[in-house]
């Protein structure tokens, strides 16, 4: 990496140098061969595990895992989509080295926060060859609900030298469903007056009465990350 460093007779330093901090110098200089980007065909996970089933405004975590034998400074363009297989919207999410951000185009997907890791779990270098997308991310309540269609995750890698290599990942297809319920094993009445009995309970008038129950995503069970409104009739 080079850089110019130094200072006028006066004392004034030189200014719009660069210096020896990545991303900040002039130029970088390859000795290396210029080899292709790879994905290895399990590079793709969600943190916890497979998730057969996505819902709305819940944050997931996913990673990708990178080899490029040139480094990260070499990397043109990385871009994951959670729906490689459906064209009108990939939820692509696109990955920026200069800046270390991402972006997407799709307007269902919410970006939480971005990373490339290096091996050494720390934001990855321009000489790092092994490196992982590290994704936040939650799917608005206006991704579409495609039935039975499940949505396949890949990723593309393109270096400066124009070489790319696309992995698809068929084992983490998911669907995205926003159906909730109330499930009736989980309500259930307190009382503080009357009598519970085996459907129901007696109570006097004016009596105070409560009702409990859990919310839920239908498809899986899980309790949604954020507060619910319920109205009872």
């Amino acid at each position: 990496a080079v850089y110019l460093d130094g200072s006028d007779a006066a004392g004034h330093s030189l200014q719009n140098g660069g210096t020896n901090i990545s991303g900040e110098h002039l130029f970088m200089y390859q000795l290396a061969a210029d080899g292709a980007p790879t994905v290895a065909s399990n590079a793709f996970s969600f943190n916890g595990g497979k998730k057969p089933w996505l819902h709305p405004a819940m944050s997931y975590s996913m990673s990708v895992d990178i080899d490029e034998p040139n480094g990260g400074s070499d990397l043109s363009t990385v871009i994951v989509e959670l729906a490689s297989n459906q064209g009108s919207d990939p939820l692509p999410i696109q990955w920026d080295f200069l800046t270390g951000n991402c972006t997407s185009t799709s307007p269902h997907l919410i970006l939480k926060d971005c990373e490339m890791l290096g091996s050494d779990g720390q934001q990855a270098g321009p000489y790092e060859r092994e490196m992982s997308l590290s994704v936040d991310f939650e799917l608005a309540w206006t991704t579409p609900d495609l039935g039975e269609t499940r949505r396949e995750p890949g990723i593309r890698v393109t270096d400066r030298a124009g070489q790319d290599v696309f992995k698809a990942f068929p084992e983490h297809r998911w669907r995205f469903s926003a159906a909730m319920e109330i499930p009736e094993e989980s309500v259930s009445l307190i009382l503080s007056q009357g009598t519970l009995l085996g459907d129901g309970a007696r109570l006097a008038p004016n009596s105070p009465l409560e009702i409990a129950g859990g919310v839920v995503f239908t498809e899986t069970g899980l309790t949604p990350d954020f507060d619910c409104q319920v109205d009872v009739q």
